[in-house]
């Protein structure tokens, strides 16, 4: 097995595909996806793979996922979301537990129009 490379914010490839795929259904549709959607946006052939990034994810403190709720409880640390009128969200970005600037790890990961995303230090 090959050594695991992670980006500047210590997630593999793979988990920040998870973390773009719940952070644009949120965008998108106001909600997480599901365990299918997500499995189908990451190319994955059962969820059971999905579950295994989102549980490694809420270890890393990048999500808070109350025991025993279904994936529709899932949330990002270090992001907030407001209404921005006609039934979308902004996203709201600061610190991850860790330290980590949402702003930064988003850059080139997410692709978000102007006035969607608001900054914060």
């Amino acid at each position: 097995m090959g050594r695991v490379v992670r980006d500047h914010c210590g997630l593999t490839r793979r988990q920040g595909e998870a973390l773009a795929v719940i952070i644009r259904s949120v965008l998108d549709r106001g909600r997480p996806p599901t365990y299918r959607e997500m499995a189908a946006a990451l190319g994955f052939g059962k969820h059971t793979g999905v579950v295994s990034h989102l549980r490694a994810l809420e270890r890393m403190g990048w999500l808070e996922w109350p025991e025993g709720r279904s994936e529709r409880a899932l949330s990002v640390r270090g992001a907030g979301w407001r209404a921005a009128g006609g039934g979308r969200l902004r996203l709201v970005l600061g610190n991850t537990p860790d330290g980590c600037r949402l702003a930064d790890w988003i850059s080139g990961k997410i692709v978000l129009p102007a006035g969607e995303v608001a900054r914060v230090a």
